[in-house]
């Protein structure tokens, strides 16, 4: 099978590439930018074209006939790739469209991963939970991690593990087996206009699942999982269908204590994630009866048996050696993360906090944060107001734009923290070698260093960091 990938090197798509590799597939694909992870690929055997143009897609298509040709959603309307692709009558569509056919083909039962925060994490911790449990296992992650390629295919599996994201709508293409939903805040307003319109299409993805949907409720912390799942507690609990719901009903308190004696990780959203990770595997393999066949020794239906795989399953995941820019050590104290959601800053932080108190307690902690679309930033700003109180210090970057509204006030800084209870220890600066000048001179003074965006500031300081 011909495969053509437009978008190559993003997340998702190189993820489903090297899902593709591993069933043999021939795949070849475009990008407007060159990555390692786009050089992991050729490696593997991606024919790749540097640029998206018409003739490289022709070219392909005159040597293996493309089975499907699978683009970006960042593509433009008018892409004369796309445009070709369409010409030559190539079955085309989103990384979905693909995925629900390699899902029929393999006859694969799908867990999909859903939430606006967490989801990257706990998509990568069932992934580590299997393969150390040695279990047959395929699956799609959003990031780079350290024990397998980003995506993978493994004969014999019967569920592929799929990190599920909202943006675009695409995750209502799916038809899950099992569904999970880390968290819910209201995001891209590109997508949804309102927050109604984003909570309905989560509810419409819960409808879609046929066994299992796990909800964290209102009265998870507040730093990761928001009074918002609220919304649709109560939907959920009525629905008809196969549905289990994580119920956190009783005192928090309580059940953060007796989750942290369980999870050793730090952080209490890391912690929360893992006990979600934990909880799906746990009812994967009681459930499925073909899946627990491959533990022979635990006896599921015993109860001391159930407690010693699910204390063995935590260890597995205390061990858990996180992903690409998820609290990710780059250099000498500094850290890079994705975080750029006052709640998933919230979060980060805390996490940060907690790994400073342990290890270095007399280190401050240094923040360098690229807000991420100003969209997105107009939608969110009065949600800044709490976010970094736990930073010492924080270097506040220019807005990352991207899919904006040219007739869209461009929010500045100083826009989006008036009311900020942190403002004092804000310094608003632009990228240059001052920066660098002065993250080095926090990192002499082993205090820890925080690199929190989705845009260009993990590939910045990367680069300076080289030099």
């Amino acid at each position: 099978m011909q495969i053509y990938i437009s978008g190559v090197g993003g997340s998702g798509l190189s993820s489903l590439a090297h899902l593709c590799l591993d069933l043999g597939f021939r795949v070849a694909g475009s990008d407007a930018n060159l990555s390692k992870g786009i050089e992991k690929l050729v490696a593997r055997g991606l024919v790749f074209n540097h640029g998206q143009d018409a003739e490289f897609l022709e070219k392909i298509n005159n040597q293996n006939n493309i089975d499907y040709y699978i683009y970006t959603p960042a593509l433009k309307k008018d892409d004369p790739e796309k445009a070709k692709a369409l010409e030559l009558k190539i079955p085309s569509g989103k990384q979905n469209f693909l995925v629900n056919e390699i899902l029929k083909l393999k006859q694969l039962k799908l867990i999909a991963v859903a939430g606006t925060h967490g989801k990257t994490t706990t998509t990568a911790m069932i992934v580590w939970i299997l393969k150390k449990l040695n279990v047959p296992i395929s699956y799609i992650i959003g990031t780079e991690i350290g024990f397998g390629n980003s995506g993978q295919y493994q004969n014999e599996s019967q569920y592929l593990i799929y990190e599920a994201d909202e943006y675009d709508r695409k995750f209502l293409d799916l038809k899950p087996e099992i569904s999970l939903v880390t968290s819910l805040d209201y995001d891209h307003p590109d997508t949804y206009p309102t927050q109604d319109a984003y909570y309905q299409a989560f509810r419409d993805f819960i409808d879609q699942t046929s066994q299992i949907c796990y909800l964290y409720n209102e009265n998870c912390f507040d730093l990761i999982s928001t009074k918002n799942s609220e919304y649709l507690r109560d939907w959920v609990s009525t629905n008809q269908k196969k549905t289990f719901l994580i119920s956190l009903e009783a005192n928090w308190g309580e059940i953060q204590k007796s989750i942290k004696a369980l999870i050793k990780l730090p952080g209490k959203h890391n912690r929360l994630n893992g006990y979600l990770a934990l909880q799906t595997v746990l009812n994967l393999f009681y459930l499925d009866k073909d899946y627990t066949k491959l533990i022979p020794d635990f006896d599921l239906d015993k109860k001391t048996d159930f407690l010693k795989f699910k204390r063995k399953i935590a260890d597995i995941l205390n061990v858990f050696p996180g992903t690409s820019r998820r609290f990710e050590k780059i250099a000498e104290n500094i850290y890079s993360d994705y975080a750029h959601h006052p709640t998933e800053i919230a979060a980060t932080l805390q996490l940060a906090s907690e790994y400073i108190k342990i290890n270095t307690p007399e280190s401050k902690l240094i923040v360098v944060y690229q807000p991420h679309q100003n969209a997105r930033q107009h939608q969110i700003k009065e949600h800044y107001s709490k976010c970094f109180n736990l930073a010492d210090k924080i270097f506040w970057l220019p807005t990352y734009l991207t899919r904006e509204d040219p007739d869209q006030k461009v929010l500045s800084g100083n826009n989006l923290t008036q009311d900020a209870e942190y403002k004092s220890r804000i310094e608003f600066i632009d990228f240059s070698n001052e920066l660098f000048d002065k993250v080095n001179q926090e990192v002499k003074a082993n205090n820890l260093v925080l690199l929190l965006g989705a845009g260009t500031i993990d590939l910045w300081f990367r680069e300076k960091l080289k030099k």
